[in-house]
């Protein structure tokens, strides 16, 4: 939500527009989408981290040592 909150409000304000590259909402679209494709190494930037961070999360569930009743 935090994401949504700086690429739409950020980008208004001459001071904060710098920083509206924080959010993954401008990873993704990169500009304006529906007037030119988006790259595809945008959407890498996004997916690469997130599978890694779901094996990561996997791993460490699996590795419990809290087994069931």
């Amino acid at each position: 939500m935090a994401g949504y909150v700086v690429a739409a409000l950020f980008s208004l304000n001459n001071g904060l527009a710098p920083l509206r590259h924080l959010s993954p909402w401008d990873w993704a679209f990169g500009g304006n989408p529906l007037e030119q494709a988006t790259d595809a190494w945008r959407y890498a930037a996004l997916a690469i981290p997130s599978v890694a961070l779901v094996a990561i999360g996997l791993l460490a569930v699996t590795r419990r040592d809290i087994t069931a009743a």
